[in-house]
């Protein structure tokens, strides 16, 4: 059976909120592919102001828990599932942007 990971991230360290990384400390000797992990991340006011803007780069859902009163994000939850390295630590990148646009190839127009 799966551990579920949950870390914690420092609002200082989300100072500048547009960039960083989630480091995650050695728990197996062996791969860990898609771990499914939980985080709850704090933003300074201003600095996000949707869920759609929060980038991964691991498969990921974010969900706003809090917001300062000018309706900025101050709080997201975001799930992922994340490939952790054995025997050695894990890093994954995060990011803040513009919602991605809808990929037109995707899109099919019906009759």
């Amino acid at each position: 059976m799966r551990r579920v990971l949950l870390l914690a991230l420092s609002a200082t360290a989300l100072a500048a909120a547009e960039s960083g990384e989630w480091k995650f400390e050695k728990i197996s000797k062996y791969d860990r592919v898609a771990e499914p992990v939980s985080i709850g991340m704090p933003f300074p006011r201003g600095a996000l102001r949707e869920a759609e803007q929060f980038r991964l780069d691991a498969p990921a859902q974010a969900t706003v828990t809090g917001r300062w009163p000018d309706g900025s994000v101050r709080w997201l939850w975001v799930r992922a599932l994340v490939d952790l390295p054995g025997n050695r630590a894990g890093r994954v990148a995060w990011r803040t942007g513009e919602p991605a646009a809808p990929d037109p190839a995707g899109v099919k127009a019906a009759r």
